[in-house]
């Protein structure tokens, strides 16, 4: 069994941090403003859904059988 090679913490964070501080700021800009700001924090706060279905729909098409056998681009 071969070890995959060490990341900085940095690459294995980043993304997910990225994400709740995004999230964090489309609550906080929800509970402070009305108008425009309320459809910001709904796109904010939406955006791990968002993310979540994106990643499980292209993990779901890869790993899908190819009837064609042609490799997928």
């Amino acid at each position: 069994m071969s070890r995959l090679p060490a990341q900085p913490t940095r690459a294995i964070l980043g993304w997910p941090l990225a994400l709740a501080l995004l999230s964090v700021a489309g609550l906080i800009v929800g509970l402070t403003g009305d108008g425009v700001r309320n459809f910001a924090a709904c796109l904010l706060a939406g955006l791990p859904l968002a993310v979540l279905v994106r990643s499980w729909l292209r993990a779901k098409r890869a790993s899908a059988p190819n009837p064609g056998g042609t490799p997928r681009s």
